[in-house]
């Protein structure tokens, strides 16, 4: 008798092998689910790495422009390039007795570049704190419930 008592429980044998079939493709798909947020998010960093890539060449790009153009601008300002350019455009040196100086009237002339000396800030001496600040956490809960329940009213 103990023999047909397990014999009914036993499983039939290809339930068995359905069950360990369903495993296995589950932990294929789980696998396969988790290869392919890897290959995501590993997509994800690389297009961003070329980004950073591309906009650091323009960042760069911009540098020497800059460099560039500020060069250009030293050579245009430079006194010997003023000084052709001035001739080229008729004007001549000045001699420093040919000079007309006109005094006007309350003008005070060039004044001097004198930095401004920086005021230091008063020092208080009285800390200055919101109320809300000083209220403690069961101070404001017991004001929260008196004020809902209508104590002290």
């Amino acid at each position: 008798m103990t023999n047909f008592f397990t014999q009914a429980y036993k499983q039939a044998p290809w339930r068995r092998e359905k069950r360990i079939s369903g495993a296995i493709l589950l932990l294929v798909i789980l696998v396969a689910a988790v290869s392919m947020l890897y290959l995501f998010v590993n997509n994800e960093r690389a297009a961003a790495g070329v980004s950073i890539q591309l906009l650091e060449i323009d960042r760069r790009q911009a540098l020497r422009n800059i460099a560039d153009l500020r060069t250009q601008l030293a050579t245009l300002t430079s006194a010997t390039q003023l000084r052709a350019r001035a001739v080229e455009l008729g004007y001549q040196p000045m001699n420093p007795e040919e000079a007309l100086y006109i005094v006007i009237p309350g003008y005070p002339g060039r004044q001097a570049n004198i930095p401004m000396e920086i005021q230091p800030k008063p020092e208080s001496s009285q800390v200055v704190l919101l109320p809300s600040y000083t209220e403690s956490l069961w101070d404001w809960l017991l004001a929260k419930y008196a004020a809902r329940s209508g104590v002290g009213q």
